[in-house]
C-alpha cells in the first residue's frame, strides 16, 4: 500500500500505523473523530492489492 501524504488525505499522517500483509491491510492508532476512521479505511481499501482492510484505530479527543 502507498501512502500519501497528509495532506493529499486531510489525515494525521503519524497517529495512524499501517501494517500490510497478503493483500490485508491493519490500521491501528488515534484519530480524532469516527470519519477520519472512515476515510483512512476507505483510502486503504482503495490502494492496489488491497482486499481486506482490518481497523483497531481508537477515536480519541484533542488536547486544547
Amino acid at each position: 500500500m502507498c501512502s500519501s501524504s497528509s495532506a493529499d488525505t486531510g489525515l494525521p499522517a503519524f497517529s495512524i500505523n499501517v501494517d500490510t500483509s497478503d493483500g490485508v491491510v491493519t490500521l491501528s492508532g488515534t484519530v480524532s473523530s469516527h470519519e477520519e476512521i472512515a476515510k483512512a479505511m476507505k483510502l486503504a481499501m482503495e490502494s492496489d492489492g488491497v482486499h481486506k482492510v482490518i481497523s483497531i484505530l481508537q477515536v480519541k479527543a484533542k488536547a486544547d
